[in-house]
């Protein structure tokens, strides 16, 4: 694992968790949207940072993963990017 693809992979852990702990906590719907918002802007401001370096299948499932699971919180509570 490249350095870069490490601090990546860490980054969005740190949004991941920052972002769930967030939804986990809200009491509205409202809020819960807004933490899939914080996930959503965290990670594209996380991925122009990275840009399209090579990164292995591993870090690829993982970022899908994370993605699919934030996709399906934002379907539950209506939040439309």
């Amino acid at each position: 694992m490249s350095l870069n693809e490490k601090k990546f992979r860490e980054a969005l852990g740190n949004i991941n968790r920052r972002a769930l702990s967030r939804f986990n906590q809200a009491q509205s719907l409202q809020n819960k949207q807004e933490a899939v918002r914080d996930f959503c802007d965290g990670f594209a401001s996380l991925s122009r940072l990275a840009g399209n370096d090579n990164v292995s299948d591993e870090l690829r499932l993982e970022v899908s993963r994370i993605l699919s699971e934030w996709s399906q919180r934002g379907a539950e509570t209506g939040y439309r990017a």
